[in-house]
């Protein structure tokens, strides 16, 4: 190879790693292959007749980057969720808290939140993307 090849692919390699879309790309993959050990909540979600949260748990996030959150989605143990508006609330809260209980969680929004709140923690628990404590 000739030093002027040589300059060509660096030059080539340099300017693939400065592109955002490439950046972003890597870092959806990077993301989405770190997982948090947690063990799945058999208890709650191993019960087809249970569809109800414990009334006194704690909610902890499992992932260890949410660097994402401001670009409107998530990625959490291989799973890449987008996220709306009250999603991006409960998960910025959980975020600053690292664990925070279920009641306290659902005093920070209003009454006409709450429902939507106690659905996004069954789905966000049944994918493993946060962890509920009893």
């Amino acid at each position: 190879m000739t030093k002027k090849n040589l300059d060509d692919s660096a030059q080539a390699v340099t300017e693939m790693m400065n592109n955002p879309k490439n950046y972003q790309a890597f870092m959806q993959d990077f993301l989405g292959n770190q997982r948090t050990n947690t063990a799945f909540n058999m208890d709650l979600f191993g019960n087809a007749h249970n569809q109800t949260l414990p009334e006194h748990c704690f909610l902890r996030l499992n992932s260890n980057d949410c660097s994402t959150l401001s670009q409107g989605y998530f990625i959490a143990n291989g799973i890449k969720v987008n996220i709306d508006e009250i999603s991006m609330k409960f998960l910025t809260i959980l975020v600053n808290k690292h664990i925070i209980p279920l009641t306290e969680m659902l005093s920070l929004f209003n009454t006409n939140e709450q429902e939507s709140i106690n659905k996004l923690v069954w789905q966000l628990g049944e994918l493993d993307i946060i962890e509920i404590i009893r």
